[in-house]
């Protein structure tokens, strides 16, 4: 694609979603069966059949520590796909599903692959996701975490929370806004498990579970699949969907030292979200008007401390 960055040639072409379920109820479908079911939706929804796929880009939570592995070679069997010229996985934390889409991005503008899917599946049936923390291996890390009783994320979000209080003098009724701004998003979403408003009275109302935290200040668990299909604009132009082109993006994902410090908290260590979330440039190295962002929000206080 000579004289561009190759970005805005590339378009996602269809979106397929199985039905989100509280946790562990979505038995006995397996964490396979939900990805494929969210393969095949996808396929449909771009209007192409699953042996036109060959790539596949994904987030491997098991990579990450927890959450059960999903194996190309899995899906390649089950859905009876022909060839594959193109298979990476990003780990990370939650927020990897999401920028591996820039993975299946990177293969179109490459040319390692024409039809690329991105899925992601969890399911929480054997236990709650967050119960693997306690069990994880001594590390520099963990050392650290574990005799300090911060067993889990709820736990280790809400030292973060309290300490970005004591630097910015937040107050909880800034959490209370975004988990209510959530809900309010949600209630446009047909498939979404909560369909009532959250108020800020039900929000103080909750039950603490990590003080600061309440109750809401927690994402849902929920089971379930999602998968992207990404190819060119030249394919998308002839496709079911109208083709949404990439415009130029920054992805930023980090590792450990994110989970000891998030950036605003120690001077030693920085998120590379924030560079992302500021930077007046993009892919294309112009300035330009900031694009549209989005961050990955498991607890209420992600959102600031990103900012």
């Amino acid at each position: 694609m000579p004289g561009t960055t190759g970005l805005c040639d590339v378009a996602i072409v269809g979106i397929g979603a199985t039905p989100y379920y509280k946790r562990g109820q979505s038995l006995p479908k397996t964490t396979l069966e939900l990805a494929c079911e969210a393969i095949l939706a996808a396929c449909a929804d771009a209007g192409l059949s699953v042996t036109d796929i060959d790539g596949f880009a994904y987030y491997s939570g098991a990579a990450a520590g927890y959450a059960e592995k999903m194996d190309t070679a899995d899906f390649v069997e089950t859905l009876g796909i022909p060839e594959i010229r193109f298979t990476a996985a990003l780990t990370a934390g939650g927020g990897g599903s999401a920028g591996a889409i820039g993975l299946a991005r990177a293969a179109i503008v490459a040319g390692d692959a024409s039809v690329v899917v991105t899925v992601m599946a969890l399911q929480q049936a054997k236990q709650r996701l967050g119960t693997v923390f306690s069990a994880m291996e001594p590390d520099p890390i963990n050392s650290f975490l574990q005799p300090s009783g911060l067993f889990g994320p709820g736990q280790l979000m809400s030292v973060l929370a309290r300490r970005h209080m004591h630097l910015y003098g937040t107050r909880r009724e800034a959490f209370a806004e975004i988990a209510i701004s959530t809900r309010v998003n949600a209630l446009n979403r047909p498939k979404a498990i909560h369909r009532e408003p959250l108020t800020l009275e039900d929000y103080f109302n909750a039950r603490m579970i990590a003080e600061p935290l309440c109750l809401y200040d927690f994402c849902q668990e929920t089971d379930g699949a999602v998968a992207v299909i990404t190819t060119s604009m030249d394919r998308a132009r002839d496709l079911r969907q109208p083709p949404s082109p990439w415009s130029p993006l920054r992805t930023a994902e980090c590792g450990n030292g994110d989970v000891r410090s998030h950036g605003w908290a120690c001077p030693t260590s920085t998120s590379p979200r924030r560079a992302t979330n500021r930077s007046p440039t993009g892919s294309t190295g112009r300035r330009e008007s900031p694009p549209p962002t989005s961050t990955w929000r498991c607890f209420t206080t992600t959102s600031p401390r990103w900012s």
